[in-house]
């Protein structure tokens, strides 16, 4: 209008037309070019008013943003220009649609220049459209719509947040498809339940009693060093806004953690469960494994805020929201790189001394003499030898600077009548287990009698190793019987070996 003082900014009045200003379709419509039909008289003069040409952008507002929030200029104690110093500014991070390029984005910087401001934000995500598994535009005609409630239902809200984390950068299209969905669901959430139901069965809960963190085990050593090493990686990723680097850090240490941690540990929480016992070392790997739950829910809560809460209160002990915590510091005493360098070697070293077995048939469970290593790079680093040793399942690790091999590493393949004895007994042990199991015995029942019926030699073998056997099966006594087992029942089994058939039986 072209009296400013027609209609003060702090009033409000009630205007009656005389003729609304109606569109085509006979709806009021106060927008070009209907509103230039009104015609406003002066309250005070009487003069005739109507809508001036010239108008700001609609989206002079969004530009506006940041100033209006604070109420400026009006709020403010310091008038004018010099009240903007009492203004949060700039932002550190905005997102939006890339069409904002020419909107929001625009107008914050163009607002901001106008007032003599810097920029007006350090951050900018535009999130990239999200297309169907083979990159075509979602579309009902087409059939390919994803509803993503259906998903959340299926998934979880956790899981479809975090596809989309690790999946690209957030400003990259995304083609999505419920297969991979699903791998992402099994990759975190599973391994995540699976691991933490493992130390929920056989772990010590310690932490919330005040037990000091210190571990002599090289195992507890390396996950503390990777967890120190997450820690700082994530903190400077975040900073950053690396979402997706962040992501697939995350997924690469649950992945450590279950298949390498919690695999090599399984023996030091279950011999501790059966025999009743708690060792040291046992109490070492509770509380080393504690702690790491409780660290890595509060790493995944800007991520997954379910999941993490959930983990978080079941692996602290505690009802306080986890996002209530302090964002995670581990102890600068854990760092140690040079040993999750020589951790990612054996584990390397491992792959490869399994890969040869697959070449040349032999199984995991049978052990082999040596394997000979070409690097001598771990020659003094006993512990991990060892771990390697039990990895690869042979009696001794060889050093051969001189060794003619692509993979640097070699298995001495002869099997003699004592190794084959041993992996015998493995295979037995392990078909035990499997008819625990089967039978449904808790951790700490034991099983009452094992009866056997196999061939002559595999007896003189069972009768051999029956202590072995006993103790790492959880068992008061087995013995052989001339019957024959019925393997399709809950407490039978049969065991196909080299020489011949063996049938099992439990008596609970």
């Amino acid at each position: 209008m072209e009296e400013t003082d027609a209609f003060p900014h702090d009033s409000f009045k009630e205007i009656k037309f005389a003729n609304r200003p109606l569109n085509q379709f006979g709806e009021l419509d106060l927008h070009r070019p209907y509103i230039d039909q009104v015609k406003l008289a002066h309250p005070r003069t009487g003069k005739s008013l109507q809508r001036i040409e010239d108008v700001a952008d609609v989206w002079f507002d969004s530009g506006a943003m940041p100033y209006a929030s604070q109420h400026f200029p009006f709020n403010q104690e310091k008038k004018g220009l010099k009240a903007l110093k009492e203004i949060p500014f700039p932002a550190d991070y905005i997102s939006e649609a890339v069409d904002q390029t020419r909107g929001w984005f625009y107008t914050l910087h163009a607002i901001a220049v106008l007032l003599g401001q810097p920029q007006a934000y350090k951050n900018v995500v535009c999130l990239g459209l999200i297309s169907d598994k083979e990159g075509k535009k979602m579309s009902k005609s087409k059939g390919n719509v994803i509803n993503p409630n259906e998903m959340i239902n299926k998934y979880g809200s956790d899981m479809v947040r975090w596809y989309f984390y690790t999946m690209n950068n957030p400003g990259d299209s995304k083609n999505f498809n419920e297969d991979d969905l699903a791998k992402t669901s099994r990759k975190i959430a599973t391994i995540l339940y699976n691991s933490f139901s493992f130390f929920n069965t056989y772990g010590q809960f310690t932490i919330e009693n005040g037990a000091e963190l210190k571990s002599e085990n090289i195992l507890d050593k390396w996950i503390m060093a990777e967890l120190y090493d997450l820690s700082e990686t994530i903190s400077d990723y975040l900073d950053n806004y690396k979402i997706t680097e962040a992501g697939r850090r995350i997924e690469s240490f649950i992945d450590g953690l279950s298949r390498w941690y919690i695999r090599r540990s399984r023996s030091r929480f279950q011999d501790a469960t059966k025999s009743g016992q708690q060792s040291e070392d046992y109490l070492s790997a509770s509380r080393t494994l504690q702690y790491v739950f409780v660290q890595i829910a509060k790493i995944m809560a800007p991520f997954t805020p379910f999941l993490a809460e959930a983990l978080y209160q079941s692996a602290s002990g505690v009802q306080t929201s986890v996002h209530l915590e302090n964002w995670t510091q581990v102890d600068k005493a854990f760092k140690n790189p040079e040993l999750i360098e020589n951790m990612q070697s054996l584990r390397d070293l491992s792959t490869n001394a399994l890969a040869l077995r697959a070449e040349a048939g032999i199984k995991v469970r049978q052990p082999l003499s040596s394997l000979t290593l070409k690097d001598q790079g771990l020659e003094k680093e006993t512990e991990l030898l060892e771990i390697l040793k039990n990895e690869a399942n042979v009696k001794e690790i060889k050093f051969d600077s001189k060794l003619e091999n692509e993979k640097g590493l070699e298995l001495d393949q002869q099997i003699t009548p004592e190794l084959k004895e041993e992996g015998m007994v493995r295979e037995i042990t392990r078909a035990i287990q499997g008819l625990r199991q089967k039978a449904n015995l808790d951790v700490k029942e034991r099983i009452k009698t094992i009866q056997f019926n196999a061939p002559e030699t595999v007896t003189k073998t069972i009768d051999k190793y029956a202590q072995q056997i006993i103790a790492a099966v959880g068992a008061e006594n087995i013995e052989h019987t001339t019957e024959i087992i019925n393997p399709d029942t809950d407490t039978s089994a049969e065991l196909k070996i080299d020489d011949g058939v063996i049938g099992l039986g439990l008596a609970k």
